[in-house]
């Protein structure tokens, strides 16, 4: 910078501070608009789970939250929001809990509200029913596998002769 003239080295210093301003407020307004859309994605989430709760028939209380900016930038006060209920309330139509405890296999099982999947109909109750034949008979085969390693089978030489032809009819080859 020596060799430029004094107004044009700030004018250039001017210039770099601007520029990293910018790109300062370029980053700044980024992240808010990051965080604008996770807001926007909580609040549908709250109205996902709002409507759940509302259809359960579940009475919930209410939480004090803060939102800092609203849409229109004007800050809010406290906002009621409906919390998770702590307990479900008694429902007059409900089936009654089965009273047989479970199995001691079937303590690790999923239980059935935790479950995913709907129940199956016809057509995929069969399609289930041939992949788990499919999926028995390949365990089937590993085992018989795994049994003929530690029986010593695998390394046998095969019959031939007079024991072959025994062993096809079943008699001894003595």
């Amino acid at each position: 910078m020596t060799n430029l003239p004094l107004m044009t080295a700030r004018r250039n210093d001017a210039a770099a501070k601007l520029d990293k301003a910018v790109a300062r407020r370029d980053d700044a307004l980024a992240a808010l608009c990051r965080e604008q859309g996770k807001l926007a994605d909580l609040r549908r989430k709250l109205a996902r789970l709002d409507a759940r709760l509302a259809k359960a028939g579940a009475e919930h209380q209410t939480v004090k939250t803060t939102e800092a900016i609203k849409m229109d930038g004007q800050p809010t006060a406290m906002k009621s929001v409906p919390a998770v209920p702590t307990a479900a309330p008694p429902v007059a139509n409900a089936a009654p809990e089965p009273a047989a405890a479970p199995a001691a296999d079937d303590k690790l099982d999923i239980p059935g509200f935790l479950r995913r999947r709907s129940p199956l109909d016809a057509t995929a109750q069969a399609i289930q029913d041939e992949q788990d034949g499919r999926r028995k008979a390949k365990s089937r085969g590993r085992i018989a596998t795994m049994k003929a390693k530690q029986a010593g089978d695998l390394r046998r030489m095969p019959l031939q002769g007079r024991a072959a032809l025994a062993a096809i009819r079943g008699t001894d080859a003595g």
